[in-house]
């Protein structure tokens, strides 16, 4: 049995598309568990904020002077 150069081409092609799918599903599973942190590190600013102002403006101090 031989394979043809029109058979080596369309497997090629699914080959490429698998790895094409692959990959964009781990950016999206990358992508989304960066929002989950985001959205996490959101609500416990605001969790804070409620609770602990005088915390809150300790935490921003603290940034401050590692920016600097």
């Amino acid at each position: 049995m031989q394979v043809t150069t029109e058979e080596l081409s369309d497997l090629f092609s699914l080959f490429k598309h698998m790895q094409n799918t692959k990959v964009e599903r781990r950016e999206h599973e990358i992508w989304e568990h960066v929002n989950a942190e985001n959205q996490s590190h959101i609500e416990f600013l605001h969790w804070l904020k409620t609770h602990y102002p005088e915390a809150l403006a300790e935490w921003n101090a603290l940034n401050k002077i590692r920016e600097d």
